[in-house]
Parts: C-alpha cells; structure tokens; sequence
C-alpha cells in the first residue's frame, strides 16, 4: 500500500506514543482551511487503518458554552489487536 508522506507521519506518531493517541495539530475552527494532516488522518480511516475522531475544545456544548475555537483528530489504533508491529509493516 502507497502511503503519502503525512500518513507515514502520523503512522509514525501512533507508534512512538505508548497508548497509540496522536492528536494532529488544533487549527482555529472559523478559519477552516483545507490541511493535508486531517486529510491523512481521514484517509487512513477509511483504509481502516486508523480511527479518527473529530475533537473540539470544550468538553460540553450546549446554549451557555461559547463557540469551541479550536478543533482537530484524535487518532488512535482502528483495533484493539492490531499491534504496532502490524503499522510498522505499512511504513516499510
């Protein structure tokens, strides 16, 4: 499988970090601009390769919350038994 240089990025981040989370970069939510990180993420995602979840800052939105500013992917491992090893194979 032909990965592009942001997917091998993030690949690379869900193996060095111990629990397999890496959270791509917050980017200011109003000023939406296309990001190749989040298009990695979600890419990978549909591979099932990874799981990608959408975050905002605040943790409950509702009518007294402002806006949330920032928003970015929280990755993680698609599987609980798919191992590191098995994501070290597709950088290869």
């Amino acid at each position: 499988m032909k990965l592009n240089r942001y997917e091998k990025k993030i690949l690379k981040k869900l193996i060095e970090n111990r629990k397999g989370i890496y959270e791509t970069p917050r980017r200011e939510k109003w000023i939406y601009s296309p990001c190749k990180e989040y298009n990695a993420a979600l890419s990978l995602m549909l591979k099932k390769i990874i799981y990608a979840k959408s975050t905002n800052e605040l943790e409950l939105e509702g009518p007294a919350t402002p806006e949330p500013k920032y928003r970015w992917f929280t990755c993680s491992v698609y599987k609980p038994w798919k191992t590191k090893q098995q994501l070290k194979k597709l950088l290869c």
